[in-house]
């Protein structure tokens, strides 16, 4: 702040006229032992100053960060960016994969060498990907890949995704590092997102990806003797470098199966970082795990439409949900979503939604839940009706969207677990549950803290909703 004064020959008498305060308070917010209430007040001062544009910004950030801490500050302008951007396909999303060949290596028991150097990235990568194909397309009923590897080794992993939509039933369990649960996050340093976004995409891709993690900082520091990545497959085992420019491929049947075991003796001690609901049953067991979570401070939900699964009737969900002609699974899901008196599970949950979520709902009737072949669109009434009943609830509006408006996202976290939704382009929901401590409060921390100049004010928010109303009704009739 005194920085931009001296440099702009700004007075403090005359800055304290002009932002209606005294020459004391502007002093001591100079000199750093006071800091300004709020960003208007900052803003007043840099008017003062006649700062350019430029400078504001930077005379705000600092503000900021003041405010918020600086490890809080970049942490969570890291998780806004992972939001903005969030983007978990790679090119295999849209690859037609029946029109792949792949040529198989031959395998010949008689030429194993037990311990065969390579040198190269190129040499690595083709013997992972190799290994890939065999176990892809082999005949075990129990087809399976062990890894240990950076995950954000985007070539290595997009031959694993793509190995799992030539297989379906091929299984892997992947290891990876994290930076510790405790470590400040600095100036451009996402490498928990960073691992978290490329994780996502092979948890969304139909096959068995199971991803587990251990923090760098761990009294065993890096419980892979080796300090780099291993592959273990049916028939090969492969250990490399972290920059895989280098490694030793194992085909001897006792190498394989020492190596396998060293893995099976590390993945006990590493948490599995993501979970999938794979089908109806285990969306509503996830559900219920939601409630699970409200402990301490309240949960936080971000979903753009608003979560109207709550707020459907019973005779709603079994007109418009393609769920198990069960009864008894109709029953569950509303108990799951329902309390004993009625009220919405999510009552202690501060949900967050925006303008464009609402007014797409609005005009589809489609949930943002569910994927669409798990439900019928509800009529325009039911929409209208969903949407008041949220006029007075406490529901938080957004007037700009954190997420880009395709991609679905939706994030409900709470001090002991995280939920990430996102469609797929087919329109396939995926729900996942993320388990890693550092991952669930920087999501948690990043809604809850979200600035309230953000947000519609409550008498806003009502006015806000029922013009979306009435525009829906208007085009309704038109």
């Amino acid at each position: 702040m005194n920085d931009f004064a001296e440099k702009k020959h700004a007075s403090t008498a005359g800055m304290a006229a002009y932002c209606d305060s005294d020459r004391t308070t502007i002093y001591r917010f100079r000199r750093g032992t006071r800091t300004p209430e709020s960003p208007a007040m900052v803003e007043t001062m840099a008017d003062y100053m006649q700062l350019t544009l430029s400078e504001k910004q930077d005379l705000l950030k600092a503000y900021e960060i003041t405010m918020a801490g600086e490890g809080n500050y970049f942490r969570r302008q890291a998780v806004r960016e992972f939001m903005g951007s969030f983007k978990p396909f790679g090119f295999s999303n849209s690859l037609d994969s029946s029109n792949i060949e792949i040529e198989l290596p031959s395998f010949d028991p008689s030429m194993m060498k037990l311990a065969t150097p390579i040198h190269g990235r190129d040499a690595v990568y083709q013997v992972i990907n190799n290994a890939l194909s065999i176990e892809g397309f082999s005949r075990s009923v129990d087809k399976r890949i062990d890894l240990i590897m950076d995950p954000t080794e985007y070539k290595v992993m997009e031959s694993v995704r793509i190995q799992g939509r030539l297989s379906p039933d091929l299984k892997v369990r992947h290891i990876f590092a994290m930076n510790s649960r405790n470590a400040r996050v600095p100036e451009g340093d996402t490498a928990s997102l960073d691992t978290l976004q490329a994780v996502l995409s092979s948890c969304s891709d139909g096959f068995s990806y199971e991803p587990h993690y251990y923090y760098r900082d761990q009294v065993l520091a890096d419980p892979f003797p080796l300090q780099g990545g291993l592959l273990v497959s049916t028939f090969w085992a492969l250990t490399f470098s972290d920059d895989l420019s280098c490694g030793v491929f194992y085909d001897a049947p006792h190498l394989v199966a020492f190596f396998r075991q060293q893995f099976e003796n590390i993945l006990r001690s590493c948490p599995r970082m993501v979970r999938r609901a794979e089908d109806f049953s285990s969306f509503v067991e996830m559900t219920s795990e939601m409630q699970m979570f409200k402990t301490g401070r309240s949960a936080v939900q971000y979903m753009p439409q608003m979560c109207m699964l709550s707020v459907l009737t019973e005779h709603q969900i079994s007109r418009h949900l393609k769920v198990p002609a069960d009864a008894e699974s109709l029953r569950t899901l509303s108990r799951k979503l329902r309390q004993p008196d009625g009220e919405s599970a999510l009552q202690d949950t501060t949900l967050i939604a925006t303008l464009g979520g609402i007014r797409r709902f609005l005009q589809t009737g489609k949930l943002d839940e569910l994927s669409d072949d798990m439900y019928t669109p509800l009529d325009f009434d039911e929409r209208v009706a969903a949407v008041q009943n949220y006029l007075y609830r406490p529901v938080k509006i957004l007037k700009t969207e954190l997420s880009l408006p395709e991609r679905g996202l939706n994030v409900y976290a709470a001090d002991t677990g995280c939920f990430i939704e996102f469609r797929e382009p087919a329109d396939k929901v995926n729900f996942l549950a993320v388990h890693e401590p550092g991952i669930i409060h920087a999501f948690t921390d990043f809604l809850r803290n979200l600035p309230e100049e953000e947000f519609f004010s409550e008498e806003e928010k009502r006015s806000v909703l029922q013009q979306l109303i009435d525009e829906a009704k208007k085009n309704a009739e038109g």
